[in-house]
């Protein structure tokens, strides 16, 4: 409805309509045509007022039939035109102002989107830009109907429009014409004519034709829209596929990385704020995997959020497969108080959901934040939906592939196991069949072989202790051999021969990129033992760190690999041995003591050499049968001098010195008697003048210059001296042996 334009002034006592001087105005304004008894004056006049009126009405109806040619096929910047044709519409009618406003769905209300002002009018911008249904509920409640509201002076206001005639006079506006646009019968925008400088009246006629401007303007917008909402769409099409084909041939390691790179076209493809990706987690729950942000945005996001543990109402309505849809923070419910704070604190005003499907089962939602107000299209939904496809597929794809990864890998750690197994017992064989079974008949001899009978059916620890070259491995070998665990593979570790800093992932195993140079997965020495037996050579060598680690596999079996954080369970005998003073070495602080006490439940000493004489013979004969045949040489005979040199020897390498000096003897040995040279006298001090170390070292290095310094390879010093290269190489290390300093 219009408000009434006829006041008591204007209607005389017999109720016929008069027109009051102030309100009529055909000077130079467009309106209907005057009647011949509306006018007193001269007929001249009249005529010519009269062809005026006609031609202003003939230019206002050619001005309208332009705008509707110019807009029918127009194809640029929309906004301009609508600016430029609202100016030339205010200057035709001879108006102060005018304002195009269109309506926000969202927000319920019209919005003014364009202004005009005559010259001489002062642009009030923030006057303007007011929220009409707020703050005008009679105005808007009359536009929103479909009709015009006409008020030619301010007393023609209702009661009901005191906030519409305070802003006017706030304004100085003297009179004003509002006319709504309709789009297949709903108001969608509205032409507001504004005087100033004075009252006028508004012909049918004019506002016919002003709603007829604001109609076109409606439509070229509606039509800016769809055109932009294709753009759009297919903006977002070629995203997608954008998308899509950056996980063909992905590995599995970049996916996520992929993911949020694709959240992050589609998003600005689209003109979001913030793009999420979640997915089912728990039970019946989802978190937040995958997100991204525009660089402005100074929001709060929501990456690792568990949706149901602080959006309860949210999560609920995903867990029901819904499309929720918010656009704009009023149409969130009252039970979703804690999601409305969350979209304030973080700044967005309207969000979406959309679910997705992976054969046939929910497989997450892809979501879209915006900062402002947004109307969701049923095709956006659709696309978003397809989105989600492409990431879940991509996901289960991923999935599978570090699944079939992992199976492998789990594969390949069994093989190299199994070939570490292998290559133990290789070396175990090699280095039996090179130091023969333990020999000798000696008393001393016999007693350690007897405490060694008698510990071995059990699991108990022991410590084997003697002086370097005794055959303390050769007793541990019996003692497993003598074991219910004798079919499973004796695991050796040298303590002494391998680097510190790599001693406790040879222990314990590692995982890949544990540290610089770990390429892959490597199971440790106790890991490979379990349910057999470990031998801890030279455990004395041990760091103090490595000594707790140590002490805690031998209370509870329990070990974590190298670079990993899961807890090893294993079933594995010990068996230590060393050469050093362990007693002693807790006194001074370099061994722990209770690793120490935990170590010496069963201790075995093996007899130096020197404490047993008696048995060198047999072991000369040994070692010399093991180098016939491998040297093809046929000794028969020992002078008696030669053996009685051998007894009366010191022997401080022991048994692997016989070995030794004995190999050296049958390479310069050419006829069927054994020729030993023992060393010098001068080169075997007393024990009381020379360390053992030193012994060893001088040995070590007269064989190390025989061979020319060479320690691999056949008759290289490692072989010689029945060493492995790598702990020649360790032990020379540990000595201070180079070859510089032979020079």
């Amino acid at each position: 409805m219009s408000t009434s334009r006829e006041t008591p002034s204007q209607r005389s006592s017999s109720g016929e309509r008069t027109r009051d001087p102030e309100v009529i105005s055909v000077s130079g304004r467009v309106g209907d045509l005057p009647k011949v008894t509306d006018f007193d004056g001269e007929p001249e006049l009249f005529e010519k007022q009269l062809k005026k009126q006609l031609a202003e009405r003939t230019r206002f109806e050619t001005f309208v039939a332009d705008v509707s040619t110019k807009y029918l096929n127009f194809d640029g910047d929309i906004d301009a035109l609508i600016e430029e044709t609202l100016c030339e519409l205010g200057e035709l009618l001879e108006v102060d102002r005018a304002t195009y406003l269109e309506v926000d769905s969202t927000r319920g209300s019209l919005i003014p989107r364009w202004h005009w002002f005559a010259d001489g009018i002062e642009h009030d911008f923030s006057v303007q830009n007011v929220d009409v249904s707020a703050q005008f509920p009679w105005l808007m409640r009359t536009i929103k109907a479909g009709e015009p509201v006409v008020i030619d002076r301010m007393d023609q206001f209702p009661d009901e429009a005191r906030n519409e005639r305070r802003y006017c006079e706030h304004l100085g506006i003297k009179s004003f014409a509002m006319v709504p646009a309709s789009i297949g019968g709903t108001v969608v925008a509205a032409l507001a004519l504004d005087n100033i400088r004075g009252p006028r009246s508004w012909s049918e006629h004019v506002l016919h034709r002003i709603q007829l401007v604001g109609t076109i303007f409606a439509g070229a917008n509606d039509r800016e829209r769809a055109r932009r909402e294709i753009v759009k769409l297919r903006r977002f099409e070629r995203a997608i596929g954008k998308v899509s084909t950056a996980f063909v041939n992905l590995s599995p390691e970049k996916v996520n990385d992929k993911i949020e790179t694709g959240l992050g076209v589609v998003a600005q493809a689209i003109g979001a704020d913030l793009m999420t990706l979640l997915q089912p987690h728990g039970l019946a729950g989802f978190r937040t995997t995958h997100e991204w942000t525009t660089e402005e945005f100074t929001g709060i996001g929501f990456k690792g959020t568990e949706v149901a543990e602080v959006f309860p109402w949210l999560a609920d309505q995903l867990r029901q497969n819904k499309t929720v849809a918010v656009s704009q923070l009023s149409e969130f419910p009252e039970e979703a108080t804690k999601e409305r704070n969350a979209m304030e604190q973080a700044g967005h005003n309207s969000v979406i959901f959309v679910p997705f499907e992976v054969r046939g089962a929910l497989a997450g939602y892809v979501t879209i934040n915006k900062v402002g107000p947004t109307t969701w299209s049923k095709e956006l939904v659709s696309q978003l939906r397809l989105l989600g496809e492409v990431f879940g597929e991509a996901i289960n794809r991923r999935d599978a592939e570090l699944e079939l990864k992992k199976s492998f890998e789990e594969i390949e750690a069994l093989k190299e196991q199994l070939a570490h197994e292998n290559l133990y017992l290789r070396q175990e064989v090699k280095l039996t069949h090179a130091n023969g079974e333990i020999v000798g008949d000696s008393t001393a001899l016999h007693a350690a072989l007897a405490m060694a009978e008698q510990v071995a059916p059990t699991d108990s620890t022991v410590l084997i202790l003697g002086e370097t070259g005794t055959g303390k491995e050769l007793l541990a070998r019996d003692i497993h051999e003598c074991s219910a665990r004798k079919d499973k593979l004796l695991v050796t570790v040298n303590c002494a021969a391998l680097p510190s800093n790599l001693v406790e992932a040879e222990l314990f195993g590692r995982e890949k990129g544990a540290y610089t140079g770990a390429l892959n997965r490597q199971a440790g020495r106790f890991e490979i033992a379990d349910g057999s037996t470990i031998l801890l050579d030279e455990v004395g060598e041990l760091s103090l760190e490595l000594q707790a680690k140590l002490l805690r596999v031998l209370q509870s079996g329990e070990f974590e690999r190298l670079g990993s954080t899961k807890t090893q369970q294993v079933d594995v005998r010990v068996l230590a041995s060393t050469n050093r003073n362990l007693t002693k070495a807790v006194e001074d602080k370099e061994f722990r003591e209770d690793l120490y006490y935990r170590l010496n439940v069963f201790p075995i000493e093996v007899p130096p050499l020197r404490d047993r004489a008696e048995d060198v013979p047999q072991l000369v004969w040994a070692f010399v049968q093991e180098f016939s045949a491998s040297m093809g040489k046929n000794i028969e005979s020992i002078s008696r001098e030669t053996m009685d040199s051998l007894q009366s020897y010191n022997w401080p390498g022991n048994v692997r010195e016989v070995r030794n000096i004995i190999e050296r003897a049958m390479i310069v040995s050419n006829g069927p008697t054994l020729e030993v040279e023992l060393p010098r006298d001068d080169a075997r001090p007393s024990r009381s003048s020379r360390r053992l170390e030193d012994v060893e070292c001088d040995h070590i290095r007269a064989v190390l210059e025989a061979t020319g310094w060479r320690i691999r390879g056949a008759g290289g010093a490692a072989e010689i001296l029945g060493l492995k290269p790598t702990t020649l190489e360790a032990r020379m290390k540990k000595l201070g042996l180079e070859r510089s300093n032979t020079k």
